[in-house]
C-alpha cells in the first residue's frame, strides 16, 4: 500500500510541476491556439487508425518498464517513468483545455482510470526492488519474498487490456 501511495505522489508531482511552469508560459500557448486547432483536426484521423491491440502492446511495454526494469533498478526507473507520465499528462490536458470543451475531454479520458490504476499497481512492483536490494546488501542474502510473482501481474495486465478496448471506442 505504501508503494501505491508513493506512485500516486510521484505522478502528481510530475503533473503539478508542469502546471506550475505552465502558468508562467500561458501567453505563448494562447498565441499558438490557431495553429494547434488546425493540427488537432488533422491528428484526429491519424489516431483513429490505432486498434486496441496496438494500444495494449504500447501500454504493456510501459507497464513492464515500470515493474520489471523498475525492480531491477531498485525503483529508480519507476520514479522517472511515473514523473514523466505525470508531466506529459499535464501537458496534454493543458492543451486539451484550450482546444476542446470539457465533454470532449471527458470522452477522450474515459479509459484513464483503469489505465492509471494498472500503472500504479505495476509501479508498486517496481518499488519492491529497492527493499529487495536493501535487505540483500544489509543481510548478505537475497530476500526472495520481495521478488515479484506472476500473479501480481495478472490484474494490472487485465486492466490494461480492458482500458485499451475502451480507448478505441
Amino acid at each position: 500500500m505504501k508503494n501505491f501511495i508513493l506512485s500516486i505522489l510521484i505522478v502528481l508531482s510530475g503533473f503539478f510541476y508542469y502546471t506550475d511552469f505552465q502558468t508562467n508560459e500561458q501567453n505563448t500557448l494562447t498565441e499558438n491556439n490557431i495553429k494547434l486547432k488546425v493540427n488537432y483536426s488533422a491528428s484526429k484521423t491519424i489516431d483513429s487508425d490505432l486498434n486496441f491491440f496496438d494500444i495494449f502492446i504500447n501500454n504493456l511495454i510501459v507497464g513492464l518498464i515500470l515493474s520489471v526494469f523498475g525492480f531491477l533498478s531498485g525503483g529508480l526507473i519507476t520514479v522517472v517513468v511515473l514523473f514523466w507520465n505525470g508531466y506529459i499528462l499535464s501537458i496534454i490536458y493543458g492543451f486539451a483545455t484550450k482546444l476542446l470543451n470539457y465533454q470532449e475531454i471527458l470522452y477522450y479520458s474515459k479509459h484513464i482510470p483503469l489505465e492509471f490504476l494498472a500503472f500504479l499497481l505495476l509501479s508498486s512492483i517496481g518499488f519492491k526492488g529497492f527493499l529487495f536490494y536493501k535487505k540483500t546488501y544489509t543481510q548478505k542474502k537475497p530476500d526472495l519474498e520481495r521478488i515479484p510473482k506472476i500473479k501480481e501481474f495478472i490484474l494490472p495486465i487485465a486492466l490494461l487490456f480492458i482500458a485499451s478496448i475502451i480507448e478505441t471506442l
